[in-house]
């Protein structure tokens, strides 16, 4: 049923001294391994294997949680076995996390963040993390109904989860009590107002597959669960993040995607960021700050005249764009020129004494047109 604290509390209840103690420490062991607390799962299946070490399935089971101890403590994950396990009723993966190379502290920018414990190299794994909470519903129109529920109704299940998913932001119109998650008549008080704060803040969408998703044939880009991952949802936001995330099933795995040094927080990019400062401010509302990464930063200082003017020039340069498309046919080479002209212009616009060492989105659009148009010229005879 689901019910692991419950399950776990009747297990040891149950226990006599008796050598039929081993059913009671299995199914705690059954339990906690439920809850991923894999140590005190350990704990319990060694007591039951003093007890009948014979027992069927028992070594079995003691040896999966091993590896899932294992996994906590080296980072050790097969990813291509992972993928391969992968399908639509199959989307909860049975693995552990991996947080040793961070830690949560209080943030100088939005309350508490992820900082990194020691040096991280580009490229290398820095967070792995189960799904807290994800519900197996990849239409976007009902996951996040489906996420909201589930979250309610594991509180209720499991009363320890509190403590876990309590302690995320769930947003200023949302003030604590001091009761949430206390249990009054057997039964845990579940504020469902704070409960949908907390997910408006902190839940991830996610595809099956990240790898999947990213293929230039893949038809699954509107395919998306949402997800509640407790300890990813202390990352921070920034434009120009030094993590990148992907999801394998109901695995998150965070990578840092340049040098990271050690007490350095840790960034992600909540959504794709928009080319224009204030467009990308608008997105950040509803988690409810300003975001003054260094791109944020740096574009404040330039002046509003002068970033007005950057955006009517990309608005002209998107309307050109889209009517001489490049995707599928040749571009005349006249419109070819006019578009790398107008790159030139726009190119000008940014200061070097604001955009140095800054990426300058809005040249995004235009150089990926001139790409493809390029690869269409000269065209075959």
């Amino acid at each position: 049923m689901g019910r692991y604290d419950y399950a776990k509390d009747d297990a040891l209840a149950s226990l006599t001294g008796a050598p039929t103690d081993w059913r009671a420490y299995f199914n705690a062991a059954k339990a906690a391994y439920g809850l991923y607390h894999y140590k005190e799962s350990g704990r319990f299946f060694e007591l039951a294997l003093e007890k009948n070490p014979n027992a069927p399935g028992l070594r079995k089971e003691y040896e999966r949680c091993l590896a899932r101890l294992h996994e906590e403590a080296e980072c050790d994950y097969d990813f291509p076995a992972m993928l391969a396990s992968l399908s639509p009723q199959h989307v909860h993966l049975d693995h552990a996390n991996f947080f040793g190379k961070t830690v949560v502290r209080q943030s100088p920018h939005h309350g508490q963040g992820l900082f990194a414990a020691q040096d991280i190299p580009s490229g290398d794994i820095v967070v792995v993390e189960k799904a807290t909470i994800m519900p197996n519903q990849y239409i976007p129109a009902r996951a996040s109904a489906s996420l909201f529920a589930n979250m309610v109704r594991q509180l209720y299940d499991n009363p320890s989860l509190a403590t876990i998913v309590l302690d995320l932001f769930g947003g200023d119109e949302h003030p604590r009590t001091g009761a949430e998650g206390t249990i009054v008549d057997g039964v845990p008080v579940v504020d469902v107002f704070l409960i949908e704060g907390i997910r408006l803040k902190n839940c991830f969408s996610c595809p099956v597959s990240t790898l999947e998703e990213t293929k230039p044939d893949s038809r699954t880009n509107d395919v998306q669960a949402k997800g509640l991952w407790r300890y990813a949802s202390y990352l921070n936001h920034s434009c120009v993040p030094n993590t990148q995330r992907s999801f394998v099933g109901d695995i998150f795995i965070l990578r840092a995607c340049r040098d990271i040094a050690a007490g350095e927080e840790l960034y992600q990019q909540y959504v794709p960021v928009r080319s224009s400062l204030d467009a990308r401010q608008e997105r950040y509302a509803p988690w409810g700050f300003q975001c003054a990464c260094p791109l944020c930063a740096g574009e404040a200082l330039s002046p509003r005249p002068r970033r007005d003017k950057r955006l009517d020039l990309l608005y002209e340069m998107e309307k050109f764009g889209h009517k001489k498309a490049s995707r599928n046919s040749i571009v005349p080479d006249a419109a070819i020129r006019t578009m790398e002209r107008m790159v030139r212009q726009l190119e000008d616009m940014h200061e070097p004494e604001v955009y140095d060492g800054l990426p300058r989105l809005m040249l995004v659009f235009s150089l990926m047109w001139l790409i493809r148009a390029y690869r269409t010229w000269p065209p075959s005879p």
